[in-house]
């Protein structure tokens, strides 16, 4: 569920859980500054590298927060950040607690990251207690990782889960899940709360237009089929996200400022190695960099080749008299060649858009003219009724390309492989 709604990869169960609890807390971070709290001095610098690769700071802590800290430390323990208590902290009762509550007050903290190493028996259970009401006191997010196996940590990671507390199986997933957190972007909503709430603009205080991955990320949750993908910061990412859909994939620089990508030399298809990923990410982000002096650069788009079917796209266009228009025809460099495209005013269900592809001069091809296999036009009509139902709930929608819809062999779907969306003013 996190893969399809684009979070980040997940690599194995533990990660699924302990990102649910952090997304599903409800607790978000007011910046990306992290305080480190660690039995070891060797996870604090592993944990340190992994937030800087996802672009958290680990900021030295004030004067105040440290001296506080220092209290319930050994002389050879650190009080910097990240604060190594050592694993003498279990002897003092009050300890882990004592450094928790000094860290959490500081001011140059949002969020904190506790990482246990194999410390066991009671005084697991003392570290277990701690974390459990420290967590139930604070409203920063917390990530957890217990450096420890099944059989000596296990009851301590349920008790931890059981409290809400959000615990994973390593370091990159914890770091990874906490920066993501930290560039959560408020303008739409968490699915939970989409749910909760029943269907709601999610563009209401968006702005400007949307790239390709925050445009599916919309499409997707009004229900439309998109391709597997993730947003990357830095080449080590894209090359683990890669890893993760598997090879072959596509490489897109995304900027709000480059609506059409293909020109602007931004793509790159067919990657089927890393090798060829590392030598196409440079010259991507050059030749964005290269397109203006002011031009953003959100990421880069790590996603999946789907396989090829018929190309079509789906548009919505705002009319100043009869509202919100949806169209369909064929996709891809058709579009333009043919302008074969039929017209409705939302909202149009799924029979109506069957008819829509009826009127099409290019309807055959869906039934499989001249030996070609029949697509799957049911599933295309519920991905277009599905941009219906959002053009009719998006009241700043101005204008939607879903350019292009691949329509895959009848019985396995169509899916969107690229979207563009420009709102209109307030």
């Amino acid at each position: 569920l996190f893969r399809q709604f684009g979070v980040l990869p997940l690599e194995d169960v533990e990660d699924i859980v302990g990102t649910g609890l952090l997304f599903g807390s409800g607790r978000r971070a007011r910046g990306n500054r992290v305080a480190i709290l660690t039995t070891s001095g060797g996870g604090g610098i592993v944990t340190a590298d992994r937030c800087a690769e996802v672009g958290l700071e680990v900021p030295p802590l004030g004067d105040a927060t440290r001296r506080e800290v220092e209290r319930y430390i050994p002389s050879f323990g650190s009080s910097r950040n990240p604060v190594d208590m050592t694993a003498q902290v279990i002897n003092a009762p009050q300890g882990y607690p004592g450094c928790f509550k000094a860290v959490e007050a500081g001011p140059d903290v949002d969020m904190i990251i506790s990482v246990h190493s194999m410390i066991i028996g009671d005084a697991g259970w003392s570290m277990t207690r701690g974390l459990e009401e420290a967590y139930a006191e604070t409203e920063k997010p917390v990530g957890c990782c217990w450096l420890i196996d099944e059989g000596n940590g296990g009851d301590f990671i349920r008790s931890l889960r059981g409290a809400g507390v959000p615990v994973f199986g390593s370091l990159r997933a914890c770091a990874r899940a906490m920066g993501l957190l930290a560039g959560w972007d408020p303008r739409i909503p968490d699915l939970g709360e989409m749910c909760a709430t029943g269907q709601r603009q999610l563009l209401a205080d968006a702005a400007g237009g949307l790239t390709e991955y925050d445009a599916k990320r919309v499409l997707r949750r009004y229900g439309v089929p998109t391709t597997g993908e993730s947003l990357c910061l830095s080449l080590q990412e894209a090359l683990e996200a890669a890893a993760d859909v598997g090879y072959p994939v596509a490489l897109k620089v995304m900027s709000p400022d480059i609506v059409h990508k293909t020109e602007a030399g931004i793509v790159a298809l067919n990657l089927k190695n890393d090798e060829e990923l590392r030598n196409a990410y440079g010259r991507l982000l050059e030749r964005a960099a290269a397109y203006g002096e002011n031009t953003r650069i959100q990421g880069v788009l790590v996603q999946q080749m789907v396989r090829p079917g018929l190309e079509c796209m789906v548009g919505v266009k705002r009319d100043p008299l009869f509202g919100p228009m949806v169209a369909v025809g064929l996709g891809g460099i058709y579009v333009e060649i043919f302008r074969d495209v039929s017209l409705r005013r939302v909202p149009v269900d799924e029979e109506g858009v069957l008819e829509m592809l009826g009127d099409l001069k290019g309807y055959p091809l869906f039934s499989g003219a001249r030996g070609q296999k029949k697509r799957d036009i049911r599933a295309f009509a519920g991905l277009v009724a599905a941009v219906s139902r959002m053009a009719c709930n998006e009241e700043r929608l101005e204008e939607l390309d879903v350019n292009p819809v691949f329509v895959l062999p009848e019985g396995e779907g169509a899916v969107a492989v690229d979207a563009y969306i420009r709102l209109r003013d307030e």
